[in-house]
């Protein structure tokens, strides 16, 4: 909305009040920006035509006011306690505010209220909270009394509500279990203070810091929740304490205490006590009462965990950036774990998985730098997408018969090569998501027809992931070979030509290839394996490229073979001859000197003439 510069100054009836008004948009409504008023004025009356709100700074103060009037027209009101310290009453026709000791604002068409201000209430004098939902902004700046009724229906209030208040004095208020309480809103909590009770009934307010060293006890788990609330405000709360006791079950949830588990801090023990008729915490891991379903583990926790026998599911996050466990022992109770369960589990080094383990969530061990075994039982019948995600020290993968589907990325990792140099697929494996076994060079498959989706589980279009050499997957019957980066379209024809003629469709997987080197090198291992008539017209069509290439790189083990499997042309022979010098060093002069045979062996055979 376009401001308009216009103001106007506007004078009481009596002359004892001047309202100095700002022109907000084009139409004709006012602010009030500042005012003066008269010493002996005990009566300010808010109702000026066209003006809808009055926004004050802290710069006067008017001792003298003791009620305030506020006309139907005004919507909204920002002025701080110390302007009108000794205000008592409020007035309103505005359907917005409501009539009484302090400034209240109506909510939801009257269903809640909101404090705005207090005016300083003095040391003798109650603050009345009967109705109110919600404290803004600094309401009870500046007073002076440490006595507050009808509390409990308090749900949220700002971080500075009770700012430079008798409240937030430990002199005026002196802590309560560790707490600065106003009736059963907690203000702050002594720094010095080794335990802190958190009553029935209490809202928090936002700006709470314990001692991390202390004991924090909750009698009313509603209240955790909001405790935890405030955990994306870290700037304002320190964390909790290194041990949190929760005595009640009534309103708990499991949310509530993954928040207080998560919650950044110094967080080491979670206690639930006897009252509690629905968790239970076992060595700071929390389980349901029952014992069959594992929750979460605080994230201080160390050293080896061995679940007990009986859980059958682990949640969601439960161990998700625990970085100093080293092993976790599954019983054969276990048969499903939840999404993410221990990822970021850094340090963990070992993994004993349940024997009926029957589903696993997604990236349940993203990100364990520390794994580099897993043997995974036959009673899953799928890796879930992301399931090893980033494991960059995981080299031995151990799959059971069972196993009949790997999703997206399960052993893949960004930015490296993957540490696995070799993977057996059980003859049980029906189909492979894309990029689930990117980069590793060596799978043997224990049957002659391939999951669906083969190539596009170990190949990737990305040019980066050449220096991996030859892919090679193994089958009962046969060897073969794969480009390790080849196009989208081409994975796409490899894998529909393998539908239509089975694995022999990768005999001329070496058209495939990005680099020319690379489909030489694929094009070589294809004829030494399989000695088929294509692969040898292609090399015998290169041999002078890889005549040249093996004299640049000293390699002339491709060269030499090629000669001895008699694939070279007549002309090809004579073209390698004649490159090497006899000056060149002894690998090159020995193949020189094959050559010579060669070409003498074919002049016997074929009437050849030097």
């Amino acid at each position: 909305m376009k401001k308009i510069k216009e103001k106007m100054t506007v004078v009481s009836a009596d002359g004892k009040v001047t309202f100095y008004l700002e022109k907000r948009s084009d139409v004709c409504l006012y602010d009030c920006l500042h005012l003066d008023v008269i010493d002996d004025v005990e009566e300010l009356r808010l109702d000026i035509p066209g003006m809808t709100t009055l926004l004050l700074s802290e710069e006067h103060a008017f001792p003298s006011v003791r009620k305030i009037y506020i006309g139907k027209e005004i919507q909204n009101i920002m002025i701080y306690n110390k302007t009108f310290p000794n205000v008592r009453e409020v007035e309103s026709d505005s359907n917005v505010f409501c009539s009484g000791s302090m400034l209240v604002r109506n909510e939801n068409f009257g269903m809640s209220k909101t404090l705005l201000n207090t005016f300083c209430l003095k040391s003798d004098e109650t603050a009345d909270l009967n109705g109110i939902a919600d404290i803004v902004g600094s309401a009870f700046y500046g007073c002076e009394c440490t006595k507050a009724i009808n509390t409990e229906q308090v749900k949220h209030m700002s971080a500075y509500a009770f700012r430079d208040s008798a409240f937030a004095d430990a002199k005026k208020n002196p802590p309560v279990d560790g707490l600065l309480m106003a009736g059963s809103i907690i203000i702050a909590a002594d720094p010095q203070a080794d335990k802190y009770v958190i009553p029935d009934f209490a809202t928090l307010c936002n700006s709470l810091k314990f001692n991390l060293s202390a004991t924090l006890v909750v009698e009313n788990v509603t209240v955790s929740a909001h405790i935890l609330y405030l955990s994306g405000k870290i700037e304002e709360v320190h964390g909790l304490p290194e041990t949190v006791v929760i005595n009640d079950s009534a309103c708990i949830d499991e949310l509530s205490i993954l928040n207080i588990v998560n919650r950044p801090g110094n967080l080491r023990h979670i206690i639930f006590g006897e009252k509690n008729t629905e968790y239970v915490a076992i060595d700071d891991i929390v389980y349901t009462k029952d014992m069959k379903k594992l929750l979460c583990c605080v994230k201080s926790k160390t050293g080896n965990v061995e679940i007990p026998s009986g859980v059958e599911y682990i949640a969601n996050d439960a161990f998700y950036h625990c970085k100093e466990i080293d092993s976790v022992k599954m019983p054969d109770s276990i048969t499903e774990i939840g999404n993410f369960v221990f990822g970021d589990c850094k340090n963990l080094k070992q993994i004993i998985f349940s024997k009926n383990l029957k589903k696993m969530g997604t990236g349940c061990f993203i990100a364990c730098e520390g794994l580099e075994a897993v043997d995974i039982p036959g009673s899953l019948n799928a890796i879930p997408r992301d399931a090893f995600r980033n494991n960059k020290n995981l080299k031995d993968v151990i799959l059971h018969e069972g196993l009949q589907l790997i999703k997206q990325r399960a052993f893949f990792e960004i930015g490296s090569l993957p540490k696995i140099k070799s993977l057996r697929l059980p003859k049980t494996v029906k189909h492979l998501d894309a990029n689930s076994l990117k980069g590793i060079p060596y799978i043997e498959i224990l049957s002659n027809k391939f999951p669906e989706g083969m190539v596009g589980a170990i190949v990737t279009t990305s040019p980066v992931y050449n220096d991996i050499g030859i892919l090679q997957v193994k089958t009962p019957d046969s060897l073969y070979f794969l480009p390790p980066a080849i196009t989208k379209a081409n994975i796409s024809r490899l894998e529909d030509d393998i539908c239509l003629s089975g694995p022999d469709a990768l005999l001329s997987s070496y058209k495939y290839a990005l680099t020319w080197d690379v489909k030489i090198d694929i094009a070589f291992a294809i004829y030494e394996e399989h000695k088929t008539a294509e692969t040898a017209r292609y090399l015998a069509k290169n041999a002078k490229k890889i005549a040249k290439k093996a004299m640049e790189t000293n390699d002339l083990e491709m060269l030499t073979k090629l000669l001895e499997y008699d694939v070279f042309s007549k002309k090809s022979i004579r073209f390698i001859y004649d490159l090497i010098s006899d000056d060149d060093n002894e690998k090159m002069v020995t193949t020189k000197a094959y050559a010579l045979e060669k070409m003498q062996r074919r002049a016997n055979k074929n009437n050849f003439s030097l």
